[in-house]
């Protein structure tokens, strides 16, 4: 029986937080937060639960996920009730308390690809992190987006998505040479990224966050 795939927020938050040792990446750029918000809503849009209507963001279903960090979100469009702008609920989202990678790593955790453990900084202070222990899953993920963005394997909406997040957060060349990143941006976020379900606010500067 083939394991039920990643969702985005956790493929992300594997591939942009988790370092090669294996260990969480504690120093982050501010921006992070950003990105890891807008996986969540770029899920619950591939999932139906959200649509853009005439530049608006527009909550079409409000069931409950059963994921936290899904939910959360869900939870803020639904009180607020409000049809705003993407790039307005982007902006405001990371600054309402959501802890979203807290939530996606204690999810991890619960689901036992990752686990908490103790570290000494500098050999001497205590410092609380995460271990990856689910041996070889980043690594499968990376292969996926090798085989669908390098080798023309049949593309889906999530790891094109994964790829953008990664590309905008300065991710993406962490795992690809940079001949590789030229060929990615060119075949896909130039010429095929308008025909998939993503809203074009998806794609900011920095400049436009803070």
């Amino acid at each position: 029986m083939q394991e039920e795939r990643l969702s985005l927020p956790e493929e992300f938050f594997l591939l942009a937080f988790i370092q090669k040792s294996g260990y969480f990446k504690r120093k982050i750029f501010q921006s992070m937060e950003f990105y890891t918000t807008a996986s969540c809503v770029m899920e619950l849009f591939y999932r139906g639960m959200l649509m853009e209507k005439d530049q608006k963001l527009v909550l079409v279903e409000s069931k409950r996920t059963g994921l936290e960090f899904l939910d959360a979100i869900l939870d803020i469009f639904f009180k607020q009730n409000k049809n705003k702008s993407l790039l307005h609920w982007m902006i405001n989202l990371p600054t309402r308390g959501l802890r979203t990678r807290h939530r996606i790593a204690n999810h991890l955790v619960q689901k036992k690809i990752l686990k908490p453990v103790r570290k000494r900084f500098l050999y001497i202070i205590p410092v609380k992190s995460l271990l990856e222990v689910k041996s070889g899953i980043r690594e499968e993920i990376f292969e996926r987006m090798r085989e669908k963005l390098l080798r023309c394997a049949l593309m889906d909406e999530q790891t094109l998505g994964l790829a953008l997040l990664m590309k905008q957060a300065g991710v993406l060349r962490r795992y690809f040479p940079e001949q590789d990143v030229s060929k990615i941006e060119y075949t896909f976020f130039s010429r095929f990224f308008p025909l998939i379900m993503l809203p074009d606010s998806f794609i900011l500067e920095k400049s436009d966050l803070f």
